[in-house]
């Protein structure tokens, strides 16, 4: 079944816009094997107030706003949601005008499937992919972002907000963004080292835009939210936001641990000031729990910081939401600290957002990686898959055994892929973490300083968050 968003106007076919947007449903499905990953945020979203998942994606797909805005009037636009390769590719092949794809390495495989069915057809794409991997269809034109789009797609403004009328009526967590870029240096990352901030108008433009949506919280896209200097636009925001949506609850904000703690740096502000403006979920770049892993990432913070984010946290009642990255090799053997650090702070710990360790294609040109394994495979570019060739088979194991007790502890239910089933559940997903909480507890403080070994053993889950 495919789904069409939005309508085709009457005006010439070379003005239609056709925006394709594999569903979710279909990446998860087959040799993606992560349906687990989308049933475990189903699960655990039932207790975050305010937080949405649409049936096709994770949160509203933000590169179709951004291009709808450009286009404004010019252009007939319309949505177009993959479910099914062939089906799709059949209905495209009738649709006038021009398709538009925004590619990454867990939608690649689909996409290639659909360009090669549809010869014919005008193909403009973006994405984190390796645009040499589309340069054998003559039909496709790769840019490297959408900026580039008034040259192929004549009266389109790369100033204008993003448009939001295409998925009018979605319960969703729309995006604002009130500054691009990031100071740090993290090896990981592809996101420029530069703080740019749009005009005010534009933010207001951007809040405006989401009025035809249904929502409760907002998303601020912000990388490390606190870098930019207008970062305290927020409450002014929310008040104008509820003047015509009294159900919004407020935002969520991305940043990293000594920005949260504060780090002495008061034009940071830090989660207190936060929380005042209206913030009420933070997500953490925790990444690794490992003192090594982290450094070796070029993280910014220590675990002083995230200790002092998490007790500021508890008593401000602020959840927190950290974002993990698996599969780094200098955590195999580790992941016990994983488990354990999620346990002692899981009375704030809604949910937690897991990725596995991938060499994004573009990366190397804004970061330095010294301590990251070369991709030698697609699934190594991947930050949904869980195969990498610097894990071996019973590494691989040991992480994902992890990621199901962490899955665990913030659910109290069983989340793991079918592909490795048989292995993984031999043993129960609460003796995973007890035997982890027990290694930890035993094992020197000084290479495990993150968990607090005077604190009694709390029962491992009995719904009582």
């Amino acid at each position: 079944m495919t789904e069409f968003l939005g309508n085709i106007s009457s005006v010439p076919q070379e003005t239609n816009l056709t925006f394709v947007q594999v569903s979710d449903s279909l990446m998860m499905s087959g040799d993606a094997d992560a349906k687990w990953v989308d049933d475990y945020y189903a699960k655990v979203y039932e207790n975050m107030p305010g937080y949405r998942k649409p049936e096709h994606y994770m949160e509203l797909p933000l590169w179709i706003p951004v291009i709808s805005g450009m286009a404004g009037n010019r252009y007939g636009q319309q949505v177009h949601v993959v479910t099914d390769v062939e089906t799709s590719a059949q209905e495209l092949a009738d649709t006038p005008g021009t398709l538009l794809f925004s590619t990454i390495e867990s939608n690649a495989s689909h996409t290639r499937g659909l360009v090669e069915r549809l010869p014919h057809k005008r193909i403009i794409m973006g994405g984190h992919v390796n645009p040499k991997d589309f340069t054998q269809y003559p039909n496709v034109t790769f840019l490297g972002s959408p900026a580039e789009l008034p040259e192929h797609l004549p009266g389109l403004d790369p100033s204008a907000t993003p448009d939001n009328k295409l998925f009018e009526g979605q319960e969703v967590i729309p995006r604002l963004t009130l500054g691009s870029g990031c100071l740090f240096a993290c090896e990981f990352c592809m996101v420029p080292r530069q703080i740019k901030t749009p005009p005010e108008d534009q933010i207001w433009e951007q809040v405006e835009s989401f009025k035809p949506l249904g929502f409760e919280l907002v998303y601020l896209d912000d990388k490390t939210f606190g870098q930019a200097p207008n970062w305290q636009m927020i409450g002014v925001i929310r008040d104008e936001i509820r003047k015509y949506n009294p159900d919004f609850k407020g935002f969520i904000v991305q940043t990293t641990a000594n920005v949260a703690a504060g780090d002495g740096r008061k034009q940071d502000g830090d989660i207190e000031a936060f929380k005042e403006l209206g913030v009420q979920y933070t997500e953490i770049g925790v990444e690794s729990v490992n003192p090594a892993t982290f450094q070796a990432m070029v993280k910014p913070y220590h675990l002083k910081h995230l200790q002092t984010v998490m007790e500021k946290a508890r008593d401000l009642g602020m959840p927190i939401i950290p974002n993990f990255i698996f599969g780094h090799p200098l955590d195999v053997g580790k992941y016990d600290n994983f488990m354990a650090w999620t346990e002692e702070h899981r009375d704030i710990i809604p949910a937690v957002n897991v990725n596995f360790l991938s060499v994004l294609y573009g990366a190397v040109q804004l970061r330095k990686q010294r301590n990251l394994p070369e991709a030698q495979g697609v699934t190594d570019l991947d930050q949904n898959a869980y195969q990498k060739s610097w894990l071996t088979e019973a590494d691989t194991l040991e992480m994902l055994q992890a990621v199901r007790g962490v899955y665990h502890t913030t659910s109290g239910e069983d989340f793991y892929p079918n592909t490795y089933a048989e292995a993984l559940t031999q043993v129960s997903a609460e003796d995973i973490v007890a035997g982890a909480l027990r290694r930890v507890r035993d094992t020197d403080p000084a290479t495990t300083p993150m968990l607090d070994r005077s604190a009694p053993v709390r029962p491992l889950w009995h719904g009582d968050r």
